[in-house]
């Protein structure tokens, strides 16, 4: 969820609304991976709309979030048209857009393989902030090195056994 998160607010703070966060009436999309909406929660947004392949487990995951976090929380299917500010994209499907862009600020993709989507290039061509799958891979493999005491490139780090 940490990766998540920093990739969330890296995007923001390439986006015209600067580091500070979520807008309090930000509205996010997340595409499948909880830790993606417990990340947007995180970053301040009031409201979420989860879409998965599964309306029913897109529904059970934000009637969670809004008792636990007491956001507005919707579930939606994946082929449900829905606009947001931010969308966070961390399905497997690559190969068809699943989302109208205009009108967002964000786009956050877990996809890394292959390295540019059909989502991600209409991201791109809108001008939207855009993190990629390949950013967030290599972010994951640093956080890994940090979490284990590794140092990068190999050994564990000096006083951690190996």
């Amino acid at each position: 969820m940490r990766v998540a998160l920093n990739f969330l607010s890296a995007a923001l703070a390439r986006s015209e609304r600067g580091s500070a966060g979520l807008p309090q009436l930000c509205k996010c999309v997340c595409y499948a991976a909880r830790a993606a909406a417990y990340a947007a929660v995180k970053a301040g947004a009031a409201r979420i709309t989860l879409a998965n392949r599964t309306r029913e487990r897109a529904e059970a995951l934000a009637r969670e979030l809004a008792q636990k976090f007491g956001v507005e929380a919707r579930g939606a299917g994946l082929g449900e048209a829905v606009r947001a500010d931010v969308i966070i994209n961390a399905t497997p499907v690559w190969d068809t857009p699943l989302v109208d862009l205009r009108g967002a600020k964000a786009y956050v993709e877990f996809v890394y393989n292959p390295p540019e989507t059909a989502l991600l290039r209409e991201a791109k061509r809108l001008g939207l902030a855009v993190v990629d799958g390949i950013d967030i891979l290599v972010e994951q493999g640093a956080a890994a090195e940090e979490i284990w005491g590794l140092e990068p490139g190999g050994g564990a780090q000096e006083g951690q056994e190996g």
